[in-house]
C-alpha cells in the first residue's frame, strides 16, 4: 500500500518519502525496535517511537533524527538492532515497501555505530543499527574477599560496570544485574554485596559488562581481561562455607565470576527399618536446620553439573544420644508413583547458618523395598540415592496442550508426517496450539470481537480460548484419558503480561493480528526467563495448572514431552548440516533455551512425580529442510513424529498391562 520513493541520509538524520497508494487519511510513522534477544519468529518489538508524517505534492514524508532519537531513548545497544518501519492509520499498521528506484544506504553515526537501510523477503523497508562494541579491558586486583577493577577505555569518559547474572550457567543470556560501586581505587566488589537470593542454582555465573556512552548513545560490551593468557583464576570464599567464588577468564577472553554451591558430606551412622515401609536414617551428630528429599539430575550442555529440585520436606528429629535422624516413609513418599522412567532422589540438609549437606554413606548399600506400584531402591557407595523403578515396564482419547512437538504426530494427511496409523490407537479429544501455562491459569482478558476481524474463523476461535481462559474447562469437558503436554511456548517465547497480572501466550494465531501489533505490544510487557520474576511466576502457575488438571485427570494420565531444540538437520541432499554453523541459531541461544526448558521439565516432574515422560532426544532425531512448517531447530525429521506415537502407545500399553485390563489395539 505504501511504497518508498526517496531515501536521503544526511547529518545523522534520514528523510523518508513514500507514496500512500491514494490514501489521504491522517498518518503516523512508527519506528519499532525488534526484540533481538528472543527466539526467531517472536516478531515482537520492545520499544517504539512515533514520527510526524507530513504531506507534500501528493506524497508523504518524514524526517527521522535517528541519532537524536537513540540518545533520548535510553536504549542500551548490545548487538546489531533491527528497526521496523510501520505506517499507522486509523488503528491499523502497514509496512513501507521498497522500490528498485531507491538505493540503500549506510551512514556512520559514530566510531561504534552506523545505520543502514534494507528490505526483507517481503520487500518491506527497515533500518539496521550496526554496532561495533567498544573494546573495553579490565584489570583485576584480587583481595581475600573480593577484588577491585580498573577499566581501560581512555576514549570513553562515561561508563558503568555491571555484574550480569546468567539465566543459565552455560549461556551468556542475562536476567538480574548488579551495578558495581566506583571508588577512588577503582570499581569495588566484595562477596558480601551480592544478594544471597542470586544463588538459587548449583552454579551461578555473572559476566562483567561495561555500559559506555559513545556520542550520547549507550552501548554495552563484555569486559575483556587485561593481559590475556597471563590471567590466573582467583578463588575466594564466602562467609557461608557452602559457596565458593571464582574470578576467571572465559574462552572469549571475558571476565566472569562463578559462584558454586558445595555440599558437605555427612555420613549416615546407620539405617534401620523400624516398621513396615518406614526407615530411620540416623545421622552422626545433632543438626539444626531443614531437610528435604530432592530430585537429582545432571545439568548438561557445555559442562556437566549435579542439579537438584525439591520434592518433599523431611522433618529433622533429635534423640537423647545427641544425634539427629530422619524418617523415610517410603509408602507415603513413593507409594502412589506409577511411572515409566527411573526416578532418582537424594537427601539434602541445610543448617540454619546456611551450610548445605548431602547424606553420605560409610559403606556400599543396595536394598530393594517393593511397594504395590513400584520398587524403591536404597543404593550408593559414597552418597545415598533413592531410586524409584517400575516393577514392570499399558483406544485412548488424548488431549494435547502443546506445540508441534506434541501435536504434529496426530496428522494423517501430510506426506511429511505420514502418520496414518495413529487413529488405530488414539482419538484426539481436545487440542490447543501453543498454550502457555502462565496464560492458562491467569485471569481472563476482556476483548471486543471486532479486534479479531482480521483473523480467520479457526484462528479467532483459538484466540478467544486464549483470552477468556477456557482451555482447561474445555479440556475437562472433553473427558480425555491422557493429556500430552510440552512447555515450548513458556520456555522459548514467554508471555505478554498486563498490569493486573493477566497474561497472553505468544502464539502464532495471536501474533498474526493487528490486535497484537497495535494493542497487545503497547499495553503489555514481555515476561520470559530473562525477567528476574519469571520463574517465580511460572512455578506458581505450574503448581496451579497441576492442581486444576488433577481435579479431573490423575497425574498418571499426564504425559510430559520434554522437547528440546536441535542443532543438526538434513539438507536437500540428505547431508547433515548444523543450524549453528549456518547461523540459524547460535550455540549460546541453543544452550540457553534448552537449559530453560529442562528447568521447567524438572520442576513439573518434581511437582507431579506420577506423571509419565516422553524424551525423544535419546533417539537422536534431527531436523529436515523439507519440514512443511518454518524450517528451524524447533522442527524435526518425519521419523520423529511417527516414533512419538509409538512412545505414547507404549505408555498406554504398559498402563493397561499393570491394570490387568484386557484390551485390543
Amino acid at each position: 500500500m505504501f511504497t518508498i520513493t526517496r531515501l536521503v541520509p544526511q547529518n545523522e538524520s534520514i528523510t523518508l518519502e513514500f507514496d500512500s497508494g491514494g490514501q489521504q487519511k491522517y498518518l503516523q510513522l512508527e519506528l519499532r525496535y525488534k526484540d533481538m534477544e528472543r527466539f526467531i519468529g517472536g516478531q515482537a518489538y520492545f520499544y517504539h517511537q512515533t514520527i510526524k508524517v507530513m504531506q507534500r505534492e501528493g506524497l508523504f514524508y518524514a524526517n527521522i533524527p535517528i541519532k537524536q532519537l537513540l540518545q533520548e531513548s535510553g536504549i542500551v545497544l548490545k548487538s546489531d538492532q533491527l528497526i521496523w518501519l510501520a505506517v499507522v492509520s486509523d488503528g491499523k499498521d502497514y509496512p513501507i515497501n521498497g522500490s528498485e528506484e531507491v538505493s540503500h544506504f549506510n551512514m556512520p553515526l559514530s566510531n561504534s555505530l552506523e545505520v543502514a537501510s534494507s528490505t526483507n523477503k517481503k520487500n518491506e523497508m527497515n533500518f539496521k543499527l550496526c554496532v561495533r562494541n567498544p573494546a573495553v579491558t579490565i584489570k583485576v586486583n584480587p583481595g581475600p574477599a573480593g577484588a577491585t577493577f580498573q577499566l581501560s577505555t581512555p576514549e570513553i569518559l562515561e561508563k558503568r560496570l555491571f555484574l550480569r547474572k546468567r539465566v543459565n550457567k552455560d549461556a551468556g543470556i542475562h536476567s538480574e544485574s548488579y551495578r558495581m560501586p566506583h571508588m577512588p581505587e577503582g570499581y569495588r566488589f566484595e562477596q558480601s554485596l551480592l544478594n544471597p537470593d542470586y544463588f538459587k542454582e548449583e552454579v551461578t555465573i555473572f559476566d562483567f559488562c561495561v555500559e559506555s556512552k559513545v556520542d550520547g548513545v549507550s552501548i554495552e560490551s563484555f569486559a575483556k581481561v587485561q593481559g590475556g593468557d597471563v590471567f590466573r583464576t582467583h578463588t575466594f570464599h564466602f562467609q557461608n562455607k557452602s559457596y565458593t567464588g571464582e574470578l576467571y577468564q572465559t574462552k572469549k577472553g571475558n571476565l566472569a565470576l562463578k559462584v558454586t554451591r558445595k555440599y558437605n558430606k555427612i555420613k549416615i551412622k546407620r539405617i534401620e527399618e523400624i516398621r513396615p515401609d518406614v526407615y530411620k536414617v540416623i545421622l552422626p551428630s545433632k543438626l539444626a536446620g531443614k531437610a528435604g528429599l530432592y530430585r537429582y539430575h545432571k545439568l548438561k550442555y557445555v559442562s556437566s553439573q549435579d542439579g537438584y529440585t525439591e520434592f518433599k520436606n523431611l522433618e529433622l528429629f533429635h534423640n537423647g544420644e545427641d544425634n539427629s535422624y530422619l524418617l523415610l516413609d517410603l509408602k507415603t513418599l513413593f507409594g502412589e508413583i506409577d511411572t515409566n522412567y527411573e526416578q532418582r532422589y537424594r537427601i539434602l540438609i541445610q543448617t540454619w547458618d546456611g551450610t548445605f549437606y548431602k547424606a553420605g554413606l560409610e559403606d556400599k548399600l543396595e536394598v530393594c523395598h517393593p511397594l504395590n506400584r513400584n520398587e524403591v531402591w536404597l543404593e550408593g557407595e559414597k552418597v545415598l540415592n533413592l531410586f524409584v523403578r517400575n516393577k514392570q515396564s499399558s483406544h485412548m482419547k488424548v488431549g494435547v496442550l502443546g506445540s508441534c512437538y506434541s501435536r504434529s504426530h496426530f496428522n494423517s494427511v501430510s506426506k511429511f508426517y505420514n502418520n496414518k496409523d495413529y487413529k488405530m490407537i488414539f482419538k484426539v479429544g481436545y487440542s490447543h496450539f501453543w498454550p502457555s501455562v502462565i496464560s492458562m491459569v491467569s485471569e481472563p482478558v476482556p476483548f471486543d470481537k471486532r479486534m479479531l476481524e482480521d483473523a480467520s474463523e479457526r484462528k479467532a476461535a483459538e484466540i478467544k480460548s486464549e483470552l477468556n481462559k477456557s482451555i482447561i474447562p474445555d479440556l475437562k469437558e472433553a473427558a480425555v484419558d491422557y493429556l500430552l503436554i510440552d512447555f515450548y511456548v513458556d520456555a522459548i517465547h514467554g508471555v505478554r503480561m498486563y498490569e493486573n497480572g493477566a497474561a497472553i501466550g505468544v502464539n502464532p494465531s495471536v501474533r498474526s493480528t493487528s490486535f497484537y501489533r497495535n494493542e497487545v505490544l503497547k499495553t503489555t510487557r514481555q515476561i520470559d526467563s530473562r525477567s528476574p520474576e519469571f520463574f517465580s511466576i511460572w512455578m506458581k502457575a505450574c503448581d496451579e495448572f497441576i492442581a486444576r488438571i488433577q481435579q479431573f485427570l490423575p497425574q498418571e494420565r499426564m504425559v510430559l514431552n520434554t522437547g528440546g531444540l536441535i542443532n543438526r538437520y538434513y539438507d536437500k541432499n540428505r547431508e547433515v548440516k548444523s543450524f549453528i554453523d549456518e547461523k540459524i541459531i547460535s550455540q549460546k541461544e541453543l544452550i540457553y533455551y534448552n537449559s530453560t526448558w529442562d528447568r521447567m521439565n524438572h520442576y513439573f516432574l518434581a511437582r507431579a512425580p506420577r506423571a509419565k515422560v516422553i524424551d525423544m532426544k535419546k533417539y537422536g532425531y534431527i531436523g529436515d529442510v523439507h519440514h512443511p512448517s518454518p524450517f528451524g531447530p524447533h522442527h524435526y525429521e518425519s521419523a520423529y513424529y511417527r516414533s512419538l506415537t509409538g512412545e505414547l502407545a507404549r505408555i498406554v500399553t504398559f498402563d493397561k498391562a499393570r491394570e490387568n485390563t484386557r484390551f485390543t489395539l
